[in-house]
């Protein structure tokens, strides 16, 4: 795709200017307007989704035992193995939580490379630092039952801070037409999940859940991984001829120069 503006500087030339390129110019556009038709029907790329879930073990998230840091956070991870040759184009997770106060929450994605990503931080609690810090925040609550999906994408949406908003203490978060949407585009103050792209999906996935505020506990119960790749393009005919005319030309210049 980024050969793209090379294929329409060629053709913004008059037929006059095309005129008065060499032969081998001319017969190099050919071939670069031949193999951008090709790479144009090509990059009809195929994008194939993976999906991988945790283990459904509950695992207790510590009370108020977030301090900013992954080490206090309850942890559950997923080894995606898809193949060579592969970079990530999206990322999409659900998660499954028990807890009475969504507030409390901090949810983080690391993938294989390192990169993380903040999909939750306190929804409700104005300024919602990330070290475990305040307290308060939205007191609707999440059950394993009525799973949440982060998704740059999200058909609602409403950002992860404002889960929540507007509910009872005693609305789970998703599980119904009146206890708001069950999807969310991840903490708008971080990176979205578009951070991943064109990285590689092979490897260890791990998702954090982390709680900074006492009196309401909580289990992590599981996580999906949605993952959709591409092949990784190889070097085209384009790319080769491109870097073959960048050779031919000056040569072909220097040629006629030296026989006038």
């Amino acid at each position: 795709m980024r050969l793209v503006p090379v294929s329409l500087r060629i053709w913004s030339l008059s037929s006059r200017e095309m005129f008065r390129l060499t032969p081998c110019f001319r017969l190099i556009g050919v071939t670069l307007a031949i193999g951008f038709a090709a790479i144009t029907e090509a990059t009809g790329e195929t994008i194939t989704l993976h999906t991988a879930a945790s283990d459904t073990v509950p695992l207790a998230i510590v009370d108020d035992g977030y301090d900013g840091s992954l080490g206090s956070m309850a942890s559950k991870p997923i080894t995606l193995n898809v193949g060579p040759n592969l970079e990530v184009v999206d990322v999409d997770v659900v998660v499954r939580i028990n807890h009475n106060f969504v507030g409390d929450l901090t949810i983080k994605l690391v993938g294989p490379g390192g990169t993380g990503v903040t999909l939750l931080n306190r929804p409700g609690l104005p300024g919602n630092l990330d070290d475990g810090s305040e307290v308060g925040g939205d007191s609707s609550n999440l059950r394993d039952t009525a799973p949440i999906l982060f998704d740059d994408t999200a058909p609602s949406g409403v950002p992860s801070e404002s889960m929540g908003l507007g509910l009872s203490s005693a609305t789970v978060v998703g599980s119904g037409p009146t206890a708001g949407p069950d999807n969310y585009l991840p903490h708008v103050e971080g990176d979205p999940l578009s951070l991943f792209e064109d990285s590689d999906p092979n490897g260890l996935w791990t998702l954090y859940v982390g709680d900074s505020s006492a009196a309401a506990a909580g289990t992590f119960v599981a996580w999906d991984l949605r993952v959709s790749t591409h092949v990784i393009p190889e070097p085209t005919t384009l790319g080769l001829m491109a870097l073959a005319c960048g050779w031919v030309v000056p040569r072909r210049r220097a040629w006629r120069s030296d026989a006038r």
